[in-house]
C-alpha cells in the first residue's frame, strides 16, 4: 500500500515540474542561449621592462651653516635680510665695539709701559755685564740684572699678545660671510644683546647662511631595499604636483650602519643633484627619487596580475586556447623582471598567447 502511495506522489512532483517548465519554457531557453562566462585576457607581447625603486627626501643645500657671534654684546647693525645674496668676505653684521675698543687702548698703554721698563732693564745689564767682565761686580749682581733684564722682555711680549687677542676680538665684531651664498634666516633684531658662542650649540643664532645654487637630497632606505642601491647610481628626482618634469641626480653617499629612522630601520642615504633647470628644486621641498634597478629588452610580457604565484618560487599562468567553447589550460613558467605593470615571462608561453588576468574559479 506505501509503496502505491509513495508512486503517487512522485507521479504528481513531475508532473508540477513538467507544468512548471512548460510555464516558463521562454525563460529557460534564454538562460540555455547565454554565452559562457568570459574572462579578462592579454595578449603575450614583446616590450621594454625597467624596474625602478621610488625613494623620498628632502632637498636640502650642500653647504649650509649657522652664523653665530664668536663676542658678544649689542647688535648695532644687519646689512642684509632673508634671500639676500652675498659673496666670501661680505659684512653681515655688526656688534658694538666700545668696551673692545677701551681694552685695546689700555693693551697699547701697557705696551709702551712694558717697552720702557725693558729699555731700562736691557741699559743696567749692558753696564753690569761690562763691569762683569772687568771683575768690577759680584756674579750676584750681574745675574740679578740679567733676570731683570728676561722678564722685564716676557712683560712686553706678554703685552703684545694681549693687544692682538683684543685686536681679533675688536674683529669679529664684524660677522663676515663664510662663503658665497644665500641668507635663508635672520631670527635677530637691531638693538638686541647677543651671546658669544662658547660651543656648538650654545650662543645667539644671528642667521643662517646656505649655498642654494649646490643642492643635495637626504633620504633615509628600508633595509629590504638598501642592498639593491649602489653609490654612483644615477636617479630622476621629480616633485609632487609638477607633472612632466624630472631633475637628474646621483648617488653619492649610502651610510654602512643602519639607523632607525620614524620606526623603520634602515640606511641614511645622499644623492647630488646634477643640473636644477630653471631652480626647480628649492631647500627644504619634499621630493620622490626613482631609482633603476634594472631593465630588460625586447623580451615577452604579460601583465602582473596574470601570474599566479604557486609557493614560494614557482609561478604559473592560464592560457586561453583558440575556440569558441575553449578551455583554459595552466601553464608553469619562469619569470624574470617586473614593474608595477608587466612581467617578464623567460619560458612557459610563446609570443601572441592569450592569457587570463584572473585565476579561472
Amino acid at each position: 500500500m506505501k509503496r502505491y502511495i509513495f508512486l503517487a506522489l512522485f507521479l504528481t512532483i513531475l508532473g508540477g515540474g513538467g507544468y512548471w517548465a512548460w510555464q516558463n519554457r521562454e525563460t529557460l531557453i534564454r538562460l540555455a542561449s547565454k554565452p559562457p562566462v568570459q574572462f579578462p585576457t592579454a595578449i603575450a607581447e614583446r616590450r621594454d621592462i625597467d624596474t625602478s625603486l621610488m625613494l623620498t627626501g628632502e632637498v636640502m643645500p650642500e653647504f649650509q651653516i649657522d652664523v653665530k657671534p664668536e663676542v658678544g654684546g649689542r647688535l648695532i647693525k644687519l646689512h642684509v635680510r632673508p634671500g639676500d645674496t652675498v659673496k666670501a668676505g661680505d659684512l653681515l653684521a655688526e656688534i658694538d665695539d666700545t668696551d673692545i675698543n677701551i681694552d685695546l687702548a689700555a693693551a697699547e698703554i701697557e705696551i709702551i709701559g712694558a717697552r720702557l721698563r725693558a729699555e731700562q732693564t736691557e741699559a743696567n745689564f749692558t753696564r753690569t755685564k761690562a763691569l762683569y767682565d772687568r771683575k768690577l761686580t759680584s756674579r750676584e749682581n750681574f745675574d740679578n740684572q740679567r733676570s731683570a733684564f728676561e722678564i722685564a722682555k716676557n712683560d712686553l711680549e706678554r703685552a703684545h699678545k694681549r693687544k692682538e687677542i683684543i685686536e681679533d676680538r675688536l674683529s669679529k665684531t664684524r660677522i663676515i660671510a663664510p662663503a658665497d651664498g644665500t641668507v635663508l634666516e635672520v631670527p635677530v633684531a637691531e638693538g638686541q644683546v647677543v651671546v658669544a658662542a662658547a660651543s656648538v650649540t650654545a650662543g645667539t643664532l644671528l642667521m643662517t647662511f646656505a649655498d642654494v645654487k649646490n643642492l643635495i637630497i637626504k633620504s633615509h632606505v628600508n633595509q629590504v631595499d638598501a642592498p639593491q642601491l649602489k653609490p654612483d647610481a644615477e636617479v630622476q628626482v621629480s616633485v609632487s604636483g609638477v607633472a612632466n618634469k624630472t631633475v637628474p641626480a646621483r648617488i653619492r653617499f649610502i651610510a654602512p650602519i643602519a639607523t632607525v629612522k620614524n620606526n623603520i630601520k634602515g640606511f641614511a642615504l645622499e644623492a647630488v643633484i646634477l643640473k636644477n633647470e630653471n631652480d626647480l628644486l628649492k631647500p627644504g621641498m619634499s621630493v620622490s627619487m626613482s631609482v633603476p634597478i634594472s631593465n630588460a629588452r625586447d623580451v615577452i610580457a604579460v601583465p602582473v596580475t596574470a601570474v599566479v604565484r604557486e609557493g614560494r618560487r614557482n609561478f604559473a599562468v592560464y592560457v586561453l586556447p583558440p575556440g569558441e567553447k575553449a578551455t583554459p589550460e595552466k601553464r608553469t613558467v619562469n619569470v624574470g623582471v617586473s614593474d608595477n605593470q608587466f612581467i617578464e615571462i623567460r619560458d612557459g608561453i610563446d609570443e601572441g598567447e592569450v592569457v587570463l588576468l584572473t585565476e579561472p574559479k
